[in-house]
């Protein structure tokens, strides 16, 4: 018994290594970066919120229900904006502190 718990234990942190972040709605919330933002531009729903101003150097997709707290900080979008990949998905972009901002197609 005692191997076979150490073999699953083992097991599920080999699979935890080689899944990327997914959140379902109130799961958690993950902070946007733009070293995120650079590397990750899927969205898979839940909350975010930013910890940096970034901006976007690609479409931002969103799979699912997202809400993105500006924390103050902002969102610049110039050629680039934040996209749906599937019908009826749903995005709040509200700021928790003063000067947040994000001019986009979501506004």
């Amino acid at each position: 018994m005692k191997k076979f718990l150490s073999v699953f234990l083992s097991f599920c942190i080999i699979v935890s290594c080689f899944v990327g972040f997914s959140v379902t709605a109130g799961a958690e919330v993950i902070e946007i970066t733009q070293s995120l933002i650079d590397n990750n531009t899927l969205l898979t729903g839940g909350t975010y919120v930013l910890k940096e101003n970034v901006t976007l150097n690609t479409y931002l997709m969103l799979q699912g229900d997202c809400t993105i707290d500006l924390n103050g900080k902002t969102i610049t979008t110039g050629r680039y904006d934040i996209e749906n990949s599937m019908p009826n998905i749903g995005l709040t972009i509200s700021s928790s502190k003063p000067g947040g901002s994000y001019y986009g197609l979501w506004n």
